[in-house]
């Protein structure tokens, strides 16, 4: 009878993080006990996830036209559209060689459709013009981007005592035309992060020599010492060095996946200490006395920082103001679960509204987060203490 009530209450737990997901992901179709189980979502919940799609849509394209704001880029599509239907049908922006290979792409495009024939001519006119004017404002963007990761590689200001005419023209330059204009999203600055550059073999093996020789007697640095020469004039370093580049070339960090599998993901020393990120609470002034109050304002705090970082909104970090630093390690701030493996752990990523709470050597899910994302209030979270939580969770294998 016991077996019975955990299965029952398994199955039951299996259902609500089912019903859960859909709220938050949208319908979902999932077999339980050898049968299928399609749960769809409320109209107001869809309505939420379509919402959150739009506003993804419209960050994303905000994101694409940075620096300029998406007012300017649609006025200038606008008046461009505007400009090319009224114009001469005679001029080299209806009849020129850019124009007819244009409608000629448009026309094996559509045509396949068996749409073009049945299109008004006016109306092909200005949806051709709107898509060249789109992709002439992302093209300005894109060359802003790679003029703003051009002053970034500039590194001279990171060693000088006192700054220098060079340093206060670059800076100025990039706090007029990029750092300066309008309040940038979370990712605006990221497409213009300049790749991790490659050092030189010869500086490589001297940072290493100097790097291990005070852990080594004078024999085995001696040692050490001549095995890194050796393998300086050998093939095998030159053919690792080209690889090397062209893996740069491909990717912003050569490093963080070769440091995320085999230092971070391969380390079997204990997590939760030594690599995940932990707040104290309050250090110097304790408000209240109740555990469970504080506990409840903290969270409600990252719940508030979290819809910042889904929706966006945090500004990017920059050094001094002017040098804007990588933003991605907040993509994985939250919702982030290490998948334990024999030889390497698997990192998986989940959309979730809740906190997992130990009490008593008993684990508890507790919502921070309503099903709109709404964080939930301080109150309510510190009630939560006097109802039991929320839901218990069973982990069943």
């Amino acid at each position: 009878m016991a077996i019975d009530e955990i299965r029952v209450l398994g199955t039951t737990t299996q259902l609500d993080a089912i019903s859960s997901r859909a709220r938050l992901r949208g319908p979902q179709l999932h077999g339980i006990d050898g049968g299928i189980v399609i749960v769809i979502p409320s109209p107001k919940h869809l309505a939420h996830i379509a919402a959150r799609k739009v506003v993804g849509l419209h960050n994303h394209f905000v994101t694409a036209c940075w620096p300029a704001p998406v007012w300017l880029v649609m006025a200038v599509i606008t008046a461009l559209i505007g400009y090319v239907v009224k114009d001469d049908g005679k001029s080299w922006l209806r009849s020129g060689p850019v124009a007819d290979y244009i409608w000629d792409l448009d026309t094996r495009f559509v045509g396949l459709l068996g749409l073009s024939q049945f299109l008004p001519l006016y109306f092909r006119i200005a949806y051709l013009a709107a898509w060249c004017s789109l992709a002439l404002m992302l093209a300005v963007a894109i060359l802003q981007r790679l003029t703003m990761r051009t002053l970034l590689n500039y590194r001279g200001w990171m060693y000088e005592k006192k700054v220098s005419i060079t340093t206060m023209v670059w800076g100025a330059l990039l706090r007029a035309f990029f750092l300066g204009q309008r309040s940038p999203l979370k990712y605006s600055f990221q497409s213009a992060m300049p790749r991790l550059p490659v050092p030189a073999l010869k500086t490589t093996i001297k940072r290493y020599l100097r790097t291990v020789e005070p852990l080594m007697s004078a024999d085995e640095y001696g040692r050490i010492e001549r095995d890194a020469q050796t393998f300086l004039l050998s093939s095998v370093a030159s053919k690792c060095q080209t690889i090397l580049v062209l893996k740069s070339w491909l990717t912003g960090n050569y490093v963080s996946d070769w440091w995320e599998k085999y230092v971070y993901l391969r380390s079997r020393s204990p997590i939760l200490i030594n690599s995940n990120y932990y707040g104290l609470g309050y250090a110097y002034h304790i408000p209240s006395g109740d555990q469970c109050a504080r506990a409840a304002v903290l969270t409600h705090l990252y719940a508030r920082f979290k819809n910042l970082l889904d929706d966006e909104r945090l500004a990017p970090t920059s050094v001094r103001g002017a040098v804007p630093i990588c933003m991605r390690q907040y993509q994985r701030f939250f919702c982030l679960t290490r998948e334990p493996g024999r030889d390497t752990d698997t990192l998986r990523h989940y959309d979730s509204v809740h906190v997992a709470v130990q009490y008593k050597g008993t684990w508890w899910r507790v919502d921070c987060l309503t099903a709109d994302k709404k964080p939930v209030s301080v109150a309510s979270l510190n009630e939560t203490k006097t109802q039991n939580f929320i839901m218990f969770f069973l982990l069943l294998t």
